[in-house]
């Protein structure tokens, strides 16, 4: 860490410490009073709040009413967690995966192109993205590779995030195919100026600013965020040498929101962001920049019949540059091997109605699309130093889908889904044009398909607080652009392309039961099983990996969610997931079946203690573990597993009388990996690389 930043950390430190002596009994201005609807509850009974849910149906209902399996992370949730990125909140659900453990603060997913792909319930046997992520309903996937850019979804502007699995292709198409997450960012209420101020070891500092206003109809919120990290070394210890250094990052997101509601039926937006990163990947050589605009606009109308229409526009504009080296096997010079630089763009929209039909139906249709356009420039460049080859592979993707889904409520217990939706895609205009000893230019086949993804869902309430409930779905996903075209490399491991990947299916069922009848208690546990047909699948050694179509893979597992509310102080928490994943058919290599799919963890589970006393101290302490799981498609390389303890204190700051515009705030202190454990995270080119050690950041959240 610079002198500078060393500086910096110590004077946020010190203010923060002296805004945590300061006594909450003097001069606090008498505490506003707040609108509710919720009954006075009993003394020592925990409140609860029952959120709304979006992505299930694609329409608003009651988490207690939406027939899937459905994880809801609160704001608070948000507050208590002490992750500074996105990824590293969402791994406290078992089932959630990045392709690599490694958190998104210090792997970029341009660095490995199998780094930031999403799974969940283990549905991941590649790199790519099984599970869409949106943003208030919009996909943020990146376009070319279906990975996360996590650090342009800042926690702070965060209101709640809805996890919701199992195949969700009938409603959102290619994406989806393993579930879909929705992140609601919060809505601007009134006139109001938000900061956090927070700083740690390893170099680390997250300051975000928001100011949002209402004036009339027009609601504007306007949002910024900095974030810096120093790193640390992420070579494992017995095998770095004199080139490794920490791995650090910079990330600066900027959002503006425009809401405008002219009539109580009508309600407008428009959003703009703009997104940059730059990274050091843990030698001189090695770093990543990275510049991402994105706009979307839209609206809703309300007609006199009953019917929503729904329309939203968007559109993601994306550069990532990246520079890739060889390293000697002493580690201890490098030179540059590769350049890279993908810029892409995507353009997306979709219209949908919703209305109530005989009080007991409620339908939904629509239509959505979007079309993708990207390409790699690649610069290779020999042990000498001279270029070999440059090479420019590109091609376009454009996906267009029209769903319906009616929810049938027959009688008050009894919720069915039924939906279906047919897709269009196509893979098109692609090639690849090389400059080695011989230019030449050679095509990658066109693609042309229409897949139909069906889904039936239901939930019976058997008894006052017992619902079973149940699914059966098909979905599909279609290659990316980044597997169809680009080559990468992780240490002395080649990544390549396949330019005649061709689309993988699923086909799967659930069951489950949830179960609130006991005061303070919610539970779920759910069976699942899913077969992947024409699976993509990294295929390869220690020097080479390909993805490729194998004949299909078997998913099934159990989860379960645990919510024990002891009194207003005191919950428990505890969830788990046990996946078996194997490959059952590879015509391609007979030894691959039987073999578990890669970077799929037999166990996970997450254990939590939350104590709740505002006018003394707010404490989380969480416990998570990871199973062992195999880094090849081989089962050769295995990841160990792991446990780690986060903690969390917080502190309410109250309103001051001596600072009228002064609304309150929060004090807090958050540690993850509290016992510092060292635990594995890739074994990429036979180099053990390790996840995020002893980590500590205190701040405080100001609102005026």
């Amino acid at each position: 860490m610079s002198h500078a930043n060393r500086h910096t950390v110590w004077v946020r430190l010190l203010l923060l410490s002296l805004i945590a002596c300061w006594p909450t009994h003097v001069g606090i201005a008498a505490e506003r009073p707040t609108e509710s609807t919720t009954p006075a509850q009993p003394q020592g009974q925990a409140v609860e709040l029952e959120p709304v849910v979006v992505t299930a149906t694609r329409t608003e209902m009651k988490l207690k009413e939406v027939p899937a399996s459905v994880t809801v992370l609160t704001k608070e949730d948000i507050a208590q967690s002490g992750a500074l990125a996105v990824d590293d909140l969402l791994r406290q659900i078992p089932g959630f995966n990045t392709f690599r453990r490694s958190s998104s603060l210090f792997t970029a997913p341009q660095q490995d192109p199998e780094a930031q792909g999403v799974t969940l319930r283990g549905v991941g046997p590649g790199g790519a993205s099984r599970a869409l992520v949106l943003l208030d309903g919009i996909p943020v996937n990146d376009a070319f590779g279906g990975f996360l850019y996590w650090g342009e979804l800042p926690l702070e502007n965060i209101e709640r995030i809805e996890v919701v699995r199992g195949g969700g292709s009938n409603l959102w198409g290619s994406f989806a195919l393993g579930g879909v997450i929705n992140i609601i960012t919060k809505t601007p209420e009134k006139r109001t100026v938000e900061t956090k101020l927070s700083a740690g070891n390893l170099g680390t500092t997250d300051d975000t600013l928001s100011y949002t206003d209402v004036v009339g109809p027009l609601r504007v919120g306007l949002y910024g965020n900095f974030l810096h990290t120093d790193g640390y070394n992420i070579i494992a210890p017995n095998q770095r040498g004199p080139i490794d250094q920490d791995s650090g990052s910079e990330h600066k997101t900027f959002n503006g929101r425009l809401e405008y509601s002219p009539a109580s039926n009508l309600s407008l937006f428009l959003r703009g962001a703009y997104y940059t990163e730059d990274r050091n990947l843990g030698t001189p050589l090695r770093v990543s920049d990275t510049d991402r605009g994105f706009i979307a606009g839209g609206g809703t109308l309300r007609t006199a019949d009953g019917s929503e229409w729904q329309l939203t526009m968007f559109s993601h504009l994306t550069t990532f540059n990246e520079q890739f080296s060889r390293i000697n096997d002493p580690r201890t010079s490098e030179s540059v091997k590769q350049i890279q630089q993908v810029p892409s763009t995507d353009v997306g929209g979709a219209f949908t109605w919703t209305r109530r039909f005989f009080t007991d139906h409620l339908l939904t249709a629509g239509t959505d699309f979007r079309l993708i356009d990207g390409e790699t420039r690649d610069t290779f460049v020999d042990p000498s130093g001279a270029i070999s080859e440059v090479r420019v592979s590109k091609g376009e993707q454009n996906f267009f889908g029209f769903f319906i889904q009616d929810v049938y409520t027959p009688i008050p217990r009894l919720q069915i889904a039924l939906g279906v939706r047919i897709d269009h895609f196509e893979i098109f205009n692609g090639s690849v044009a090389s400059t080695a000893t011989v230019p030449a230019v050679t095509p990658i086949p066109d693609q042309d398909r229409t897949v139909t993804s069906p889904k039936l869902a239901f939930r019976y309430q058997l008894l006052d607080g017992l619902a079973l409930r149940g699914a059966g779905y098909q979905a599909f996903r279609a290659p990316t652009l980044s597997e169809l075209t680009r080559e990468s490399s992780v240490e002395g491991l080649k990544l390549l392309p396949n330019r005649r990947l061709g689309p993988e299916f699923l086909e799967g069922g659930e069951l489950g039961f949830d179960f609130w009848g006991l005061p303070g208690l919610n539970a779920r546990i759910t069976a699942y099983w899913n077969n992947l047909r024409s699976a993509i699948v990294p295929v390869g050694d220690e020097d080479e990996r390909t993805p490729q179509n194998i004949g299909s893979a078997r998913i099934r597992g159990i989860e379960a969610d645990l919510e024990y509310r002891l009194t207003r102080q005191w919950t428990l928490t505890g969830s788990y997931l046990y996946s078996e994943a194997l490959i059952m058919d590879s015509p391609q290599d007979r030894d691959l079946e039987g073999k578990r799919l890669t970077q799929v963890p037999w166990h996970s589970a997450t254990v939590g203690v939350r104590y709740t006393n505002p006018a003394l101290v707010n404490v989380l302490v969480q416990w998570r573990y990871e199973g062992k799981k195999f880094e090849d498609a081989d089962n050769m390389d295995k990841l160990a597993g792991y446990y780690v303890v986060d903690l969390t204190l917080s502190k309410p700051i109250p309103p001051l009388a001596f600072l009228p515009t002064f609304k309150g705030g929060q004090i807090f202190l958050a540690i993850q990996n509290l016992f510092d454990r060292q635990y594995d995270t890739d074994k990429g080119g036979g180099i053990l690389k390790i996840g995020t050690p002893f980590s500590i950041q205190g701040g405080a959240r100001l609102e005026f």
